[in-house]
């Protein structure tokens, strides 16, 4: 990992779980999400396996589940479900 990131990831690897996925989903869950999928496949986040596990709890959520079919249907050129 970059020394640069291993800071913030440090920081963010404890805390993350406590500060999002609340009983309630809410946006910065989305955002959070959305931001360590594409960290992925370089591979930073299996250095931090509570990050890692973040990611497909909140996949799993059905707010994460509507936005990305959303955003899929709107980059295929579809029009968005009701």
């Amino acid at each position: 990992m970059s020394p640069n990131f291993a800071p913030c990831f440090g920081v963010a690897g404890h805390s993350l779980p406590a500060l999002f996925m609340c009983e309630r989903e809410s946006a910065g869950d989305l955002m959070m999400v959305s931001v360590l999928l594409r960290l992925k496949l370089s591979g930073i986040l299996d250095e931090f396996p509570n990050l890692a596990a973040y990611v497909p709890r909140g996949e799993a959520r059905s707010a994460y589940k509507r936005a990305f079919a959303a955003q899929w249907a709107m980059n295929a050129g579809m029009p968005l479900a009701g």
